[in-house]
């Protein structure tokens, strides 16, 4: 089975099962493990560029420094969304962010890790339709990743860019 066409059932078969049921799936149709770093193996395979998130702060202040254009391309994880609130910031059509609350660390169980403060700030920081989207879903306060494609952002309020470069 080709990647692309695990990935197209792995996000129908979450949909359907939670993301338990999609880390069950992989773990059922996925080769071994690669050595080295495994996402950005894969996503290598897809010539995608990954930006997996991190720590919030170090986010903010990468975005406080930035001058000029920002183009999100590729996939976007986690913190990597707090990019959304720069004002010189755009999305490529296909581009995908994923959305989730924030955590104190992943120390454990990821549903009592969850930090509501944290994860009402970053989401006070993205544009309001974006906002009120992600409110009214509340993906904000799941650990659970949920996706939004580049066209999606735009029907809410997010720019598209307007040329295919990547940073």
């Amino acid at each position: 089975m080709a990647i692309a066409a695990r990935f197209v059932d792995l996000f129908a078969f979450r949909k359907l099962f939670g993301a338990a049921g999609a880390a069950l799936f992989l773990l059922a149709v996925a080769p071994p493990p690669v050595m080295g770093d495994g996402l950005d193996t894969l996503f290598s395979s897809f010539s995608r560029h990954l930006d997996r998130g991190g720590k919030i702060a170090q986010y903010r202040a990468d975005i406080s420094q930035a001058s000029g254009a920002h183009v999100i391309s590729g996939d976007c994880m986690s913190a990597c969304t707090l990019w959304l609130s720069y004002k010189h910031s755009c999305v490529e059509p296909d581009a995908v962010l994923w959305f989730h609350a924030a955590s104190h660390g992943m120390n454990g169980n990821p549903w009592k890790d969850i930090d509501p403060v944290a994860s009402e700030n970053v989401l006070q920081s993205y544009p309001p339709r974006l906002r009120a989207f992600l409110k009214a879903q509340g993906w904000m306060e799941r650990p659970d990743y949920n996706t939004l494609s580049g066209r999606e952002l735009a029907a809410l309020g997010v720019p598209l860019c307007r040329s295919k470069t990547i940073n």
